[in-house]
């Protein structure tokens, strides 16, 4: 697996990790499926994944889909899988003008185990990102690097993770969904040193701004804050919803 490359200047680090020059975070994992987020940095004119299960064959690959829009999320759900394997796979793509595609670096993921086996399962919480007097951002990529060569089959984030609600310093004025999804989007660079590979389960934790008390004008903060919030997390990360496999609320 490649190492992504962090270039920290507090309070945020740079977003540069995948070669094709964004980011990856999987989501959803079932006993048949898996869904894959990505998020590039520049216009692409193709994309598709590759995948098998074994390392460095990729016997399967998915319907190459045109005209992928720079900071844009663009997600695949690959179905039809194995369960309890593990998957290696990679993305082929080709940025806007260039005649050729290019291949990623190779990743890989597993399906459902069987019912009681053993499983590896990281947990953070409060990374608190953007506030620089709570988080060293070369520390908290540290941390994400320890919990990947755990080899987790899935990764949990407790929440306080975007820290919506302190977007512009509580300022209505400057608290736009641009600002709010920006916050969402810084945080992709940190979580593809770990969510490649791993499957991401995010809670909501009150800073993230998705808490119903900010959509009361007392609360002193823009009233579409929880709108805008979720908004954001539901286009960049594939978080699990009610399908038949997973259960529990029906919204989102």
């Amino acid at each position: 697996m490649a190492a992504a490359l962090i270039v920290c200047a507090l309070p945020l680090c740079a977003q540069i990790s995948e070669s094709f020059g964004g980011n990856i975070v999987l989501g959803r994992p079932t006993d048949h499926s898996i869904t894959v987020n990505f998020l590039f940095t520049a216009n692409q004119d193709g994309v598709y994944l590759e995948y098998g299960t074994a390392s460095g064959v990729y016997t399967s690959s998915t319907p190459v889909q045109a005209n992928i829009q720079a900071n844009v999320p663009y997600q695949e759900v690959v179905n039809n899988l194995l369960p309890n394997q593990m998957y290696y796979y990679r993305v082929d793509s080709k940025a806007a003008g260039k005649t050729a595609f290019s291949q990623g670096a190779g990743h890989t993921f597993r399906t459902q185990r069987m019912p009681g086996s053993a499983f590896t399962f990281t947990v953070i919480a409060d990374s608190h990102l953007p506030v620089p007097q709570h988080c060293n951002p070369a520390r908290y990529a540290l941390t994400l690097e320890n919990a990947r060569d755990d080899n987790p089959d899935f990764h949990i984030d407790l929440g306080d993770t975007f820290y919506s609600d302190n977007v512009g310093g509580n300022n209505t004025a400057s608290m736009t969904y641009a600002a709010v999804a920006q916050r969402h989007i810084d945080h992709r660079p940190f979580f593809d040193i770990l969510t490649p590979s791993a499957p991401l389960f995010l809670a909501n934790g009150n800073h993230d701004g998705e808490y119903l008390y900010y959509a009361n004008p007392a609360a002193g903060i823009n009233v579409n804050l929880p709108l805008w919030g979720t908004n954001a997390r539901v286009a960049l990360f594939p978080n699990p919803v009610s399908d038949g496999f997973y259960t529990g609320d029906t919204t989102v």
